[in-house]
């Protein structure tokens, strides 16, 4: 098994260190660094939007007490919305990893998890530009993956290793990354 992410680039026989995936998945190139640091940005300040819905809704219960009950609903509203966004972006922040098994890919993203079975998987495409693989299914989907550019061929033998009828692609002009997604 392998995990990709917010877990150092292997389970490490000596370590299992935990690194933040925004901290170890930017890639090096000035130009694809702007989506991870914007996500990572969009995530705390997602964390800040709910602690500041909290502590502003305590301080309404504070100043204005429980007058109604439209007012009670509005706290608990606002409080489990906040708690709610809190803990989705942190836990973004701080677990975002792709793991490949014997028998498929596990994406998580915080609470989100996504499996998807290595045997439907048609072909890998690396587009170059952007530093991104994009696996393709036999149903006619596809998701893309963002791991750091090191990690590319590392991945990719690992899923080829699982499953030896998935094809291949590289691009490497800017055309072709216009007609394949």
């Amino acid at each position: 098994m392998t995990v990709y992410g917010g877990i150092k680039k292997f389970y490490n026989k000596r370590s299992a260190a935990l690194i933040p995936p925004f901290l170890c998945s930017l890639p090096p190139a000035p130009r694809t660094r702007l989506p991870h640091v914007c996500a990572a940005a969009g995530c705390a300040a997602g964390i800040l939007l709910g602690i500041g819905g909290i502590a502003f809704t305590i301080y309404r219960i504070y100043r204005y007490g429980f007058a109604d009950a439209q007012l009670i609903i509005q706290h608990a509203v606002v409080l489990i919305v906040g708690a709610l966004a809190i803990a989705l972006f942190a836990s973004i922040l701080i677990r975002s990893v792709y793991k490949i098994t014997d028998t498929e890919i596990v994406l998580w993203f915080g609470f989100i998890k996504s499996a998807y079975r290595i045997a439907d998987i048609e072909s890998v495409h690396l587009f170059t530009k952007t530093n991104k693989l994009v696996l393709y299914f036999k149903d006619e989907k596809y998701t893309v993956i963002v791991v750091k550019p090191e990690w590319h061929n590392d991945f990719i033998k690992e899923i080829l290793s699982k499953n030896a009828d998935i094809r291949y692609d590289v691009s490497t002009t800017d055309s072709d990354d216009i007609d394949a997604v």
